[in-house]
């Protein structure tokens, strides 16, 4: 179902009528544009060199994100405030030498960069491979920038190295042939959700001075799945962008010419193939509202599945949840301000005060069960997407409710300074 973000807005506006200091979004010296940019991945190793184009700009690089990100660069006024890189857990399982064919930027920074990590495949733990698989993309990421930062005799692309953020993602089967991937592949849209969605609720005024919101998503990259799954997280992601925000957000994805092995460097296309203005929020369906499902028949994981769902219902987080997104059906502008103040206390008691949140406490239970036996990685639970995209919608709602309020002097807002999500 979708409502319109203005009958939101005149809704919350209703409520807190006497707000004359709200600005509905508005500010002083703000930038032109800002920019958050996603790219899902896959195996960089395998990625042959090609000269990509996009508008007057060509550079040869194993990826289109480089040129790209100078094409955003170019304009006078943009800011990219973010980097989400979506890579697979599976890049840690490969052989010495993989795709042997390929002579490339990605094949040579893959290898250095295994190397100085020394990154291996014989984890004790999930967490310990999902930790080497983001620090792995992220010195390949590195790499790759500072090589086309080179060719292109430009500084700007190495000021970006600090906005980039990997998100380690699961894989399901066997793709670098030793280990085998054993779970949900609708995980692969859920723990982005909770881990790329907190982040961005929990980076305080991130685009506040900005007059809008561009998120740029490539999905050249995007293997099996991965690609149709990005689309939806970017979707989602620029919705709750809207809500926090209430500045123009658009989506544009991009996506190359198809690669050609063998061809050498010829000249490749990177093509923007959608683009939308987000002028309506999509509010989840109500169904169970879940917090984990099995992604394993198995009687081990099926008992920890019905704890942590008791866990769920019994501390009233999934009722809270439910009447946040229940208001907005209506909508009842009261109704939703006093969901909002049983949300926070509700999800406080789940989480056990301040030192955790709900998106961290989700994804590190994902985490922690999962297991690596016997070269296969096994995942016993698996995050509904519709109950990871339900708690961000009414995380993000309650937060514009909450700062109406404090706009109107009738409540004290804190966040709270939340650490940041770490492996380990």
């Amino acid at each position: 179902m979708m409502f319109s973000y203005m009958g939101f807005m005149l809704f919350c506006f209703f409520i807190f009528r006497d707000a004359r200091e709200y600005t509905g979004g508005s500010c002083v010296n703000c930038e032109k544009e800002c920019f958050l940019v996603m790219a899902p991945w896959g195996q960089p190793a395998c990625w042959s060199n090609v000269t990509y184009v996009v508008d007057n700009i060509k550079l040869e690089s194993c990826s289109p994100l480089p040129v790209l990100l100078l094409h955003i660069a170019e304009k006078s006024s943009s800011s990219i405030k973010r980097i989400y890189l979506m890579g697979l857990d599976s890049v840690v399982d490969a052989p010495d030498d993989p795709c042997q064919h390929v002579k490339s930027i990605c094949k040579k920074a893959f290898l250095e960069c295994r190397k100085r990590l020394k990154s291996s495949i014989n984890c004790s733990s999930y967490t310990e491979l999902a930790k080497h698989g983001e620090e792995l993309y992220k010195c390949i990421l590195e790499e790759i920038l500072s090589n086309a930062a080179r060719e292109a005799g430009c500084s700007v692309l190495l000021d970006l190295i600090d906005s980039i953020t990997t998100v380690v993602l699961p894989a399901t089967g066997s793709p670098g042939g030793r280990i085998v991937f054993r779970g949900n592949p609708e995980d692969y849209l859920s723990i982005a959700l909770l881990r790329i969605g907190r982040d961005l609720l929990f980076s305080r005024d991130l685009f506040e001075n900005c007059s809008s919101i561009v998120l740029v998503l490539d999905i050249t990259h995007g293997i099996n799945y991965t690609a149709a799954l990005a689309m939806r997280i970017a979707e989602i992601t620029a919705e709750i962008l809207k809500l926090l925000y209430n500045k123009p957000v658009k989506l544009e994805v991009y996506n190359s010419d198809p690669v050609v092995p063998g061809r050498g460097s010829s000249e490749t296309r990177i093509n923007k193939v959608y683009e939308k203005k987000t002028t309506e929020i999509e509010i989840p369906l109500l169904d169970e509202l879940k917090l984990f499902n099995p992604a394993l028949i198995e009687e081990p994981c099926l008992n920890t599945v019905e704890k942590h769902n008791i866990e769920w219902r019994k501390s009233n987080a999934k009722s809270a949840v439910t009447n946040v997104v229940a208001s907005l059906y209506t909508p009842a502008p009261l109704a939703l301000l006093y969901a909002c103040l049983d949300y926070r206390n509700s999800l406080s008691e789940f989480t056990g005060g301040v030192s955790e949140d709900v998106f961290s406490k989700i994804a590190k239970t994902w985490l922690n069960t999962t297991f690596i036996k016997d070269d296969t990685v096994q995942r016993c639970l698996s995050v509904p997407g519709s109950t990871a995209w339900s708690i961000l919608v009414a995380e993000a709602v309650c937060r514009r409710v909450e700062s109406l309020m404090k706009v109107v002097g009738k409540a004290k807002v804190d966040f709270g300074d939340v650490p940041a999500f770490k492996l380990d």
